[in-house]
């Protein structure tokens, strides 16, 4: 930094700017690689599914999801985000922090497969599935185990923006259970199949981040570093049940009320939707989350980034999810079969959740760049409105739509309550925030107003969407310097005219 200041004041601009291109070519090629790795991911889970359900049907394939949320259940409402403390603490090189957070995923892995094996019967009244499915969940219990037994240097290296162990160790498990399921499922022809593909990918998954692992696996316990991993993670563990509750509780409701063959259709177009979602929300969630960290101690350009890594968020929903709206409800019967039908409205109310979530991963990273875990588990509280309002939808005979409805509203609850949060407890500008919130939204709602007054008109439907991107994208850019920043950054890119070295000398990263 001495040099820098003995620099002319247009050449220290000239510096300063060649430095963030670094930053945001950096990024960019991240990005790519994060996509790249994790659209492999999501690519395999999606053929696993989309094989499984055909080859075995939408009572069976239902059967088989409750494996899925049974699993989801017990990594959401156990989780302390270890993974991601090793990447923002500034001690996360530290082999004894390392060796602690080994020791505590090794425990809860061992507590909840106890769980599981004893509490199997419990869960199957509780889903309103035969007492004969206790067998299948009481295997699930090696799952918990497993990943209690994953080495976190696959984590560790993420804070370097280094990607490509832990995105490989997913994607080898991922095929491996997209091969069993499906040789499975010919063979079985029963949810089985589902089983079998679940315990497979986590048993190869974990079995990868030994392999590629620069570090011998240790356990250990240093009572600082544990003691700052519980005041990290404790939010986030009630975070996870209330995670779970409002991301995975809809689905909990309609295989009770509705039934398994019922829960399978619905399942099939919302898992496409989490696929997208966790796709993206990864990506942008794993690039920004070290970048954010880094620029902890400068609120000036803490704020530059956050407002930065909104943009991107609300671009992201807009360009992903309209053309979603255009295919997604005659894709889903093509792909799965014609026992998967599902109303036009309904795929168009989940692609509705599937915008909230990607729009307000932004302000979740934020806070947990800055170890402020309590507004994220106060956040998900507040979607747990659209869960109680899905439960009494239900038990009062209303529809599949109307608990998919009630899951939409909660989320939008919860985007509004995050932004306030923040503005209270760390007093971040809200304008910019509630500007593009405004954008994302009005963009859903005209996309959900075409599937409602044009569900079957392809004509309409094909020549409206154009017209909503290009508006949505359009107001953005106008409304937001900041995407106007971006567009600019992302030329200088294209053309290469950014410095193969950083005058500056910048750490940020």
């Amino acid at each position: 930094m001495e040099q820098g200041k003995l620099l002319p004041t247009g050449a220290r601009t000239a510096a300063a700017r060649g430095s963030r291109l670094l930053l945001i070519q950096k990024i960019f090629v991240g990005t790519l690689q994060m996509a790249g790795g994790q659209g492999a991911t999501q690519l395999l889970n999606f053929a696993r599914n989309l094989l499984i359900a055909r080859l075995i049907g939408p009572e069976q394939f239902g059967l088989g999801l409750t494996c899925l949320l049974v699993v989801a259940f017990v990594e959401m409402a156990s989780d302390f985000s270890w993974h991601r403390f090793i990447v923002q603490d500034e001690q996360g090189e530290a082999p004894s922090l390392q060796a602690t957070l080994h020791t505590f995923l090794l425990v809860r892995g061992v507590i909840l497969a106890a769980a599981l094996l004893f509490g199997a019967g419990f869960l199957t009244q509780v889903l309103g599935v035969p007492s004969e499915l206790q067998w299948t969940y009481q295997v699930l219990a090696v799952v918990p185990l497993l990943v209690g037994m994953t080495h976190l240097d696959v984590k560790r290296f993420q804070r370097r923006l280094r990607y490509g162990p832990d995105v490989a160790s997913q994607c080898i498990g991922n095929l491996s259970g997209l091969l069993v399921g499906v040789a499975a499922a010919v063979m079985l022809g029963d949810y089985r199949s589902m089983l079998a593909a679940v315990v497979v990918r986590y048993t190869v998954a974990t079995l990868v981040t030994h392999l590629v692992a620069e570090r011998p696996y240790r356990i250990g316990y240093d009572r600082a570093i544990a003691h700052r991993a519980w005041r990290f993670g404790w939010p986030l563990l009630v975070n996870g049940s209330l995670l779970f509750a409002s991301s995975q509780g809809d689905r909990a409701v309609i295989v009770r009320t509705f039934g398994v063959a019922v829960f399978g259709v619905y399942g099939a177009v919302a898992l496409v939707t989490q696929a997208v979602a966790s796709l993206i929300v990864n990506v942008i969630g794993n690039l920004g989350l070290p970048i954010l960290a880094a620029h902890q101690r400068s609120r000036a350009d803490y704020i530059t980034a956050y407002n930065r890594m909104g943009s991107i968020s609300a671009l992201t929903a807009i360009i992903v999810c309209v053309p979603m709206f255009a295919v997604l409800p005659t894709l889903i019967p093509l792909l799965y079969g014609d026992g998967f039908t599902m109303p036009h409205m309904l795929v168009g109310v989940l692609i509705m959740v599937l915008m909230a979530l990607i729009f307000r991963n932004w302000p979740t990273i934020a806070m947990l760049a800055l170890g402020d875990s309590r507004i994220v588990m106060l956040e998900n509280g507040s979607r747990i409105s659209g869960i109680a309002f899905a439960v009494a939808a239900a038990y009062t005979g209303g529809s599949v739509l109307h608990v998919a409805g009630a899951l939409m509203l909660g989320e939008f609850a919860a985007t509004v309550t995050i932004f306030l949060l923040i503005k209270r407890f760390h007093n971040f500008p809200i304008e910019y925030a509630a500007m593009l919130f405004s954008i994302v939204l009005a963009v859903g709602i005209s996309c959900l107003l075409v599937e409602y007054w044009w569900e079957r008109n392809l004509v309409v439907s094909f020549t409206a969407y154009p017209l909503i991107l290009v508006a949505g994208l359009v107001s953005l850019y106008l409304a937001s310097s900041e995407v106007r920043s971006l567009a600019r950054d992302l030329r200088a890119i294209a053309q290469r005219q950014v410095p193969t070295q950083d005058p500056l000398r910048s750490e940020s990263l």
